[in-house]
This record gives C-alpha cells, sequence and structure tokens, in this order.
C-alpha cells in the first residue's frame, strides 16, 4: 500500500512541476523585468525635450505645443512602463469648431490649451492636478461631444527601432556585396533617371542622424535633434539613423550610392517622445517643408505588438486609439491638400530569441503574466505570431484615402524568402532587400546592418525618386506604382508580398 501511495505522490509530483515552475517564473518576471530594446532611459536622455523649443508658442502661435521637461512625464499608476505628458491631454476638433468654442468646452471640464495645430485642428490641454483616472473620464466625456473628432491622453513612447545586431551576421565575415541593388533594379532607374535633377526632401524619424557623414545631405543638420551634444552619447548609441539615411540618398560618389542620391533628408529624432511631439514633428515636415516621402524605421516596444497579438485588451486599445487618433491627423492633412507617403518597418518580432524569459509590456493592471512558455505556445500557432498591424501608431490605421498612402515594409533575404526575423501579417504591403546592407555609419564609416529598418528605407528612396520624376503624383499613386510594378514576390510562412523593383517604377513614371 505504502509503495504504492509512493507512486502515486511522484506521479502528482511529476504533473505539477511544470505548473509550480510556470507560477514560480511569472512571479520572478513580475519583479525582475529586463527591457528588451534600446532607447536610452529617460533619465539619461534629457536631451531629447529640448527638440520641443522648436514648436515654441513664440515662435508661432498657430503651430505649438507644450513645452516638457522630464519631470513632466509620469507613469500610469497600474503600469509602470505606461508612460505620459502629466496633466495632459489631445484632441482633434471638427473642422466647423473654431478656437474660441473650443477653449470653452476644455475649461467647461477644468483644462486650459496649451498647444495647438491650426492646420489640422488639434489641441494640446493641460489640466492641472489630474490623476490618469482623472484624465480618462474627461477624454470619456469630451468624446461624446460634437465637436470632438479624437481625444487621447498624451502618451510618451520609449521607442525602440527594428534593427538586427551586426553581431548576429558576423559583421567581420562580410564582403561587399551589392545584391540588393540587383534584386531591386537600382541599377535600371538610375539609368533612366540620370537627367532628372529635381531634388525632393525625405522625413527620416530614427535615432539622431550623424549629421556630419560626408556622403549625407542634412537640411536641418544644426538642429538637435539632429546633432547629439556629444560623440561619447552618439557613439554609445548605434549608427541605425545615419545607416537608414544612406540607403535613402548617400552621395553616388560614396561607397554605395543611396536610392534618391540628390534627396536631402530632414531628421527627426524618432525615439522617446511624446504623441503631441510625434504628431507636431510629422505635420511640419509635411506642411512647412514639403515633404512627401517618410521614413519610419521603428516601432513599438515588442511587448505591446506581442501582447496585442496574444489578444491582450488594454495593448490592442491602446495601439487602436493611438492609430485612430493619428488616422485623424493624417486625414485633416489630406483634406487641406497635402499629400505623402509614410514608409514604416513592419518590426523585427518574428524570431523566439527576442522574447525568451521576458514578460510583456501592457498587463500590470490585470497580473495576466506572458512567460516563456506563453512565448512557446505564440510562436507554435500560425495566426498568433505577432502582426504587423501592431507595430507602430500608423500601422492599424484603416480609413482607406489615409491607408494608401502608408506602405508597412517587410524584409526579404538574398534569395527572395521574407527574412526568418521579419514581422508579418496582412497589413503588411510589400519587401524590399534587409539584410547585411551595407550603408553610411558613425563618424564618416560605413557599415552592414540587417532589419526591417534596413528594408524600408529602400522604399521610401524609391518613393523619393519617383516625386523628383513627377512632384504632382499623390502619395496613394506612388504606392500603386511600386505595388503594381514589382516583378517577384517574397513567399515564406505561408505568405506572398510583392518585391520592391524600383528600375520598373521609374520606367513606368517616366514613360506615362
Amino acid at each position: 500500500m505504502n509503495k504504492r501511495k509512493n507512486i502515486s505522490l511522484i506521479l502528482l509530483s511529476i504533473l505539477l512541476l511544470p505548473i509550480v515552475l510556470h507560477i514560480g517564473l511569472c512571479f520572478l518576471l513580475y519583479f525582475f523585468e529586463p527591457v528588451s530594446y534600446n532607447a536610452p532611459d529617460l533619465s539619461q536622455a534629457d536631451f531629447s525635450f529640448e527638440m520641443y523649443n522648436k514648436f515654441s508658442k513664440e515662435l508661432n502661435d498657430k503651430f505649438y505645443i507644450k513645452q516638457i521637461s522630464h519631470n513632466d512625464i509620469v507613469s500610469a499608476p497600474d503600469d509602470i512602463r505606461l508612460k505620459y505628458v502629466d496633466d495632459t491631454i489631445l484632441v482633434i476638433s471638427d473642422t466647423d469648431a473654431d478656437y474660441n468654442s473650443m477653449s470653452s468646452l476644455f475649461n467647461s471640464v477644468g483644462g486650459k490649451i496649451c498647444g495647438f495645430i491650426d492646420i489640422i485642428d488639434f489641441y494640446q490641454v493641460s489640466i492641472e492636478n489630474s490623476t490618469y483616472e482623472e484624465l480618462t473620464n474627461i477624454c470619456s466625456v469630451l468624446s461624446k461631444n460634437d465637436s470632438v473628432k479624437r481625444v487621447i491622453i498624451d502618451y510618451f513612447e520609449e521607442t525602440p527601432v527594428s534593427e538586427i545586431s551586426t553581431d548576429d551576421y558576423a559583421e567581420d565575415l562580410f564582403e561587399y556585396d551589392d545584391y540588393y541593388l540587383s534584386m531591386i533594379d537600382a541599377y535600371k532607374a538610375w539609368d533612366l533617371s540620370e537627367n532628372i535633377t529635381n531634388t525632393v526632401t525625405v522625413g527620416v524619424f530614427d535615432i539622431p542622424i550623424y549629421s556630419e557623414h560626408q556622403d549625407l545631405t542634412i537640411i536641418n543638420k544644426n538642429e538637435y535633434s539632429v546633432n547629439l551634444l556629444n560623440n561619447e552619447l552618439i557613439s554609445s548609441m548605434s549608427s541605425h539613423g545615419t545607416h537608414v539615411a544612406g540607403i535613402i540618398s548617400a552621395s553616388d560618389n560614396g561607397n554605395t550610392p543611396g536610392i534618391c542620391s540628390n534627396a536631402k533628408i530632414y531628421s527627426e529624432n524618432g525615439i522617446n517622445n511624446s504623441i503631441s511631439y510625434w504628431i507636431a514633428s510629422v505635420t511640419n515636415m509635411i506642411v512647412n517643408y514639403n515633404i512627401k516621402a517618410l521614413n519610419f524605421s521603428m516601432g513599438y516596444n515588442s511587448f505591446v505588438s506581442v501582447s496585442a497579438s496574444l489578444g491582450c485588451e488594454n495593448a490592442i486599445n491602446y495601439i487602436i486609439n493611438e492609430n485612430e487618433f493619428f488616422e485623424a491627423c493624417l486625414d485633416n492633412l489630406l483634406n487641406n491638400g497635402y499629400e505623402f507617403l509614410l514608409c514604416i518597418a513592419a518590426g523585427n518580432e518574428h524570431g523566439t530569441e527576442l522574447y525568451k524569459t521576458k514578460s510583456p509590456y501592457f498587463t500590470y493592471g490585470d497580473k495576466n503574466i506572458l512567460s516563456y512558455l506563453d512565448i512557446l505556445q505564440l510562436f507554435s500557432e500560425k495566426a498568433q505570431q505577432p502582426d504587423a498591424l501592431y507595430s507602430l501608431c500608423f500601422t492599424a490605421i484603416d480609413d482607406i484615402d489615409v491607408r494608401d498612402r502608408i506602405m508597412i515594409v517587410a524584409s526579404c533575404d538574398t534569395n527572395k524568402n521574407i527574412s526568418n526575423f521579419s514581422t508579418l501579417g496582412d497589413a503588411v504591403d510589400i519587401a524590399a532587400p534587409g539584410e547585411k546592407i551595407y550603408s553610411t555609419g558613425y563618424l564618416f564609416t560605413y557599415e552592414f546592418m540587417s532589419g526591417t529598418s534596413m528594408a524600408t528605407p529602400f522604399v521610401s528612396g524609391a518613393a523619393a525618386l519617383l516625386f523628383s520624376i513627377d512632384e504632382s503624383l499623390s502619395g496613394a499613386q506612388v504606392k500603386d506604382i511600386l505595388l503594381e510594378t514589382s516583378s517577384d514576390r517574397a513567399v515564406s510562412y505561408g505568405f506572398d508580398y510583392p518585391i520592391l523593383n524600383i528600375g520598373n517604377a521609374v520606367e513606368y513614371v517616366i514613360n506615362n
């Protein structure tokens, strides 16, 4: 009898062991969570806040936002990673509502206008001494008013960039190979467009660019957002933004030319910014600098995408709310006659290595901890893989007119297969080479990098080249041309995307 009892206890222990380990791991992850992205800690990034100064009310009383400091960034009570600008909400009004009527509306809920962008009916509203819960309730109240199109808290994004470390690819073993230029028919494009001298400017949101690189033309190189304060700080960050800029427009006298070498770059720091700053920056580029091609080689913190893909309601609602707010801003720009094409990296969340022993970004409130075991399940079911729909604040936009001016870019390898790291999904529009790409780096150098960050500037560079040939093209037309002139497909993991062919695209525009 005792022997049988001991066997039963052993079997029960074996059955319970995985459950105990799972609970123990979740407990440890909850209190000792590592961070999976390379954006600098806010306490070390005070430099980024000086960028807000160029949107001062003293400079333009119809285009300004609140000047914030490090102390203005606080965390939501139930989620220490969910950061926002203290006492602040954002509103897009109906076009029929004027400034005075909106001011009266905000006064009725204890608010005061602290930021205003007239061209897109955008208001930044300060509500002093308000808690996160109170701001949430005020947003709910305002959303029911007919004069309000969208309202949201001014969240602060600790934004990562979509880069795969060159260490993963044994950089020192590389020999220069311009396979990617042949794959997208770049030489044909350059031959066809060699007599076209029109210059365009491309907007780049990224880690600040090393603006002194001899092969780049940066039109706002003296601004704080482009050149960091000191070499120690910039060298501690990757050359990511500089690499991206080179793919778009490195001089054809350099080691490897950019897709549109006569293009200029307008660079904005794309990491660690509030929604209000993102909106002001995008609007500034499109309205004040006539920039039509914008490159976003970055995304949400990986765990937002993963949590949303797993069905986490908090993460999904957060992403959808941000996308709807940006959608309203972009729609207002279109209604005012402005054109643009946003080229956005799909992200590098496909591989499991990124998530091992990590907990999710959004789930503090309900303690729904994502463990390593959940990650294995995530990647064992294709339908639950991280979805590019949840990559950034533009990728879940579904308004047809605005979506027609957004291209989400996956990466493919030398064999035209989708890269094993590339985030996928039905939201992806096109693929471009993103592995072992050689481009400009920090301190006048060139270097190899891989990632959807490297695939995306091929598309934005192609868009810039088409705009330089025919500036009357709309963003939607450029997107259609880039999609319809593809001559090959990237097929892997059950997905099938057109591969960029810039030679065919240029030929089409010149002949039509």
